[in-house]
């Protein structure tokens, strides 16, 4: 017999496009939404789901965070739930995506679109020595971390209970 998994899960961060959202909520998506294409993939719902998950490909600004709520419905933006969404439909799978808010909407990321390659890898030595040399930065740098940490307890702790 061949195995095959039961479920795909697009787990990680997301960030808030509404200012009720806050760092560490836990959003789990009716459907997520390529905002490049508009193409949408169901997530499989259980009592939890609510609400559209907009995939992005890159970091935004609040404005454009505003603009993809108002475009599409959507609760959080992320960076990769799509393309999880279009593999697993593609492949007869279901699909879920689980995300803790990591950066709220007044959130300004600090530039590391530079630092990431296309394989998602963040060049963390150039980050270092950029943000060496930008004082202004590193209190959004420093917000950033605490903000991912608390993300990360909140996301494994609802993977725990999502997953059983």
């Amino acid at each position: 017999e061949r195995f095959g998994p039961e479920l795909i899960i697009s787990a990680g961060f997301a960030g808030a496009l509404h200012n009720e959202s806050k760092v560490g909520d836990t959003v789990r998506p009716t459907s997520v939404v390529d905002a490049s294409s508009g193409e949408k993939y169901e997530c499989v719902r259980d009592s939890g789901s609510s609400g559209v998950l907009v995939t992005a490909a890159t970091v935004l600004s609040r404005k454009a965070k505003e603009e993809l709520a108002a475009n599409f419905g959507g609760v959080a933006v992320d960076m990769e739930a799509a393309v999880v969404g279009e593999v697993a439909h593609a492949s007869g799978i279901p699909f879920m995506a689980v995300k803790t808010i990591s950066d709220g909407l007044n959130f300004e990321m600090p530039p590391l679109g530079r630092f990431v390659d296309a394989d998602g890898q963040v060049h963390l030595l150039k980050l270092i020595g950029y943000a060496a040399l930008r004082p202004q930065i590193w209190p959004a740098l420093v917000e950033l971390r605490r903000n991912s940490r608390t993300a990360a307890e909140a996301l494994a702790g609802e993977l725990e209970r999502v997953i059983g």
